[in-house]
Formats: C-alpha cells, sequence, structure tokens
C-alpha cells in the first residue's frame, strides 16, 4: 500500500512536469545582417497575448571574441515599471561574426492578459560596448525595440528585435515549477508514513 502511494504522487509530480509547456506567444527571427544596436538599447512587447513569462530567447553578436554575463530585466507597462523578474545566464562566443542565441528563464512570471512587458539588459561581466543584439525583421508586430530605456517607454528607435518569447496562453495556468523526482520520492514516503501511523 505504501509502494502504491509513493508511486502514485511521484507519477503525478511526472506528468505535471510532462504539462508544463509554454506557449510561443512572440515569434521574430534573427536576420544575419541585423546587427548592431547596443544593449543599451531597451525594446518591449505590447498587448501581451498571453498570462505568464516563461523564457525570452535573444541572438547576439560581438566583435571581441569574448565571453559575458548578461542579465535581462522585465517589467510591467514601463521601463520603470512593476517588476515581473530577472534571468541572467552566460553567453560564450566562438569566432567573429557567429551569432549565439541565448534563452532566460523567467520561470512562468505572472504577467496580466494584454498588457506592455519591457525588457532591459545589464551586462555583468564582458566588454559591453562589443555586444550587440539582433534586430530581427525590419518589422514583427508587437514589438519595438527604443532608443535607451528612459521611462516610461523612451522613444522608437525604428526597428524591431529578433526575439521568441514563451508562457502560457489565454485560458491555462500558469504551471508551477515542477517538483524534482527524488523530491517526489522523499514527500511521498513521508506521507505514507503518516498513512501508516494512524492505521497503527
Amino acid at each position: 500500500m505504501i509502494i502504491r502511494i509513493a508511486f502514485g504522487i511521484v507519477c503525478c509530480c511526472c506528468l505535471s512536469a510532462a504539462q508544463a509547456r509554454a506557449a510561443t506567444l512572440y515569434s521574430c527571427p534573427p536576420v544575419a545582417d541585423r546587427f548592431g544596436d547596443s544593449v543599451s538599447n531597451g525594446f518591449y512587447v505590447s498587448n501581451y497575448p498571453g498570462t505568464s513569462l516563461d523564457t525570452l530567447t535573444l541572438t547576439y553578436g560581438d566583435r571581441a571574441n569574448a565571453s559575458f554575463i548578461i542579465s535581462v530585466t522585465a517589467r510591467l507597462n514601463s521601463y520603470d515599471g512593476a517588476l515581473i523578474g530577472t534571468a541572467q545566464r552566460a553567453v560564450n562566443f566562438g569566432p567573429i561574426g557567429v551569432p549565439v542565441d541565448a534563452t532566460f528563464n523567467f520561470n512562468n512570471a505572472r504577467v496580466p492578459f494584454g498588457s506592455i512587458v519591457t525588457f532591459t539588459h545589464t551586462v555583468i561581466s564582458g566588454p559591453a560596448a562589443e555586444l550587440a543584439y539582433d534586430l530581427g525583421p525590419a518589422f514583427c508586430p508587437g514589438v519595438t525595440e527604443t532608443a535607451s530605456t528612459t521611462p516610461p517607454l523612451d522613444v522608437f528607435r525604428g526597428s524591431s528585435v529578433a526575439v521568441t518569447i514563451t508562457g502560457s496562453a489565454p485560458g491555462e495556468v500558469a504551471p508551477t515549477p515542477a517538483l524534482s523526482i527524488w523530491a517526489a520520492v522523499i514527500l511521498a514516503l513521508g506521507l505514507a508514513g503518516v498513512v501508516r501511523v494512524r492505521r497503527e
């Protein structure tokens, strides 16, 4: 009986993790010859079509064959608006001129449907002046690059951004972080122990 309870809880946790796949909310592909804008330029997405922010993928290029640690901050409706989340990752370049995709994980942070979400970069380590990101198509619906990050939404830069954003689509419940398999096993055995004590 105890084994059945433990097995059931572990299976539920695994099923929950399998179902926690996010939808693609924005998809603006990179364009090889549209690098050049500094990470000091911000960008925002309008009329957010989901209810959570899971991942943000950007395409970077550099002129120094360097390694970077980059942080991206998402805020609500303004460059100084309510914090949605901050994600950080390392980006390592090989040959100069070869772009690198970087995915930032926001862990399904809640976002009000239909809102504006702003994004700003912070280069934690590496030569920031040598880092640029891909502007993507000349126009990508709902994605706007700005000249800087002055609140509320700075001024239009004249370009879009190569970006892919995933999150929960309308009507879906943003998944909560799933338990690891070992955490699920420990929880299951603990609950099974409670059941056994009560029966005795």
